[in-house]
């Protein structure tokens, strides 16, 4: 049998769970604070954050990546923009409703992921073709309000990197490719969730927004409880112009004519895995876990 290094160390083969425990603390890579599910980073622990850090910035930037910094609340009228996506992280979701002693007007909740706010800015500043592509990167950290922890591997706040990409032709994804190839890197999967342009539609084209407050609904999936008028603040409900099905056929057209050559170039490459997005979210989301464990 194996001597015993350190007797403060709880043997793997007994308990692996304490064994991983003990080892943090020992090294003093972190330790308990006073917010439950939170952690202190130690001086150890976060030194390997840093390096972690300056290792992949230096190589992100070196592929011409841009580093931006993103609010850490987001207005739940956003967040409702993105309904779907955010309905599996609901549970853990974190909410300021006070500023000071004032109530807020409106509940902002704290980020736990930023696609949100991504899509938010990028709704803004793409109008066209011509602003793409955009290849941002965000050093930050996310909440989720998790029932069960344990030192980072599952915390309530953790730090966290996120990158979000907009390309628009084939030759970006060879430049993409290129560049990874450079760092002796490479791409290990492109992922197409494929969903139907009838379903695109009338999804969209359900879409119905406040035009008092902007709240937005759906009149299949998130409807209000008195038809064309806001829960939130009694005003009218429209159909935008750009949820319209004619609209949202022209953006599906363009969006197809500059999408077709990228699935091809992937598919080509043998590494294009298709996922069905018309099941149920949470069964997609499975879908692409299992694609990217593999």
């Amino acid at each position: 049998m194996a001597k015993k290094l350190v007797q403060n160390i709880t043997a793997r083969e007994e308990d692996f769970a304490q064994w991983y425990t003990d080892v943090v603390r020992e090294a003093k890579l972190c330790d308990y604070s006073g917010v439950k599910g939170c952690m202190n980073y130690l001086p150890n622990g976060y030194a390997l954050w840093e390096n972690i850090q300056k290792n992949l910035d230096a190589r992100f930037k070196e592929t011409g990546v841009e580093n931006v910094y993103l609010p850490v609340m987001i207005p739940e009228s956003l967040l409702q923009k993105e309904k779907d996506h955010i309905e599996g992280f609901a549970p853990e979701v974190a909410w300021v409703t006070h500023g000071g002693l004032e109530e807020l007007q409106e509940r902002f909740c704290i980020r736990p992921t930023s696609e949100t706010l991504f899509c938010d800015v990028w709704s803004k500043t793409v109008q066209s073709y011509r602003d793409l592509p955009k290849v941002w990167n965000q050093w930050c950290s996310v909440l989720r309000w998790e029932k069960t922890t344990r030192p980072f591997l599952r915390s309530r706040e953790f730090l966290w990197q996120e990158g979000h990409t907009v390309h628009a032709t084939e030759e970006e994804a060879e430049a993409l490719d290129k560049a990874l190839s450079a760092m002796g890197q490479k791409m290990d999967y492109a992922i197409n969730v494929e969903v139907p342009d009838e379903n695109i539609v009338n999804r969209m084209s359900g879409r119905r927004a406040c035009v008092d407050c902007g709240a937005t609904y759906h009149i299949v999936y998130a409807p209000t409880e008195k038809e064309d008028v806001c829960d939130k603040c009694g005003g009218s409900l429209i159909l935008r112009d750009d949820d319209k099905p004619e609209t949202v056929l022209k953006r599906l057209g363009v969006y197809h004519e500059q999408t077709q050559p990228l699935i091809d170039y992937y598919t080509k490459a043998g590494i294009l895995k298709e996922v069905d997005g018309t099941i149920d979210m949470n069964d997609v989301f499975a879908a692409i876990v299992q694609i990217l464990g593999e």
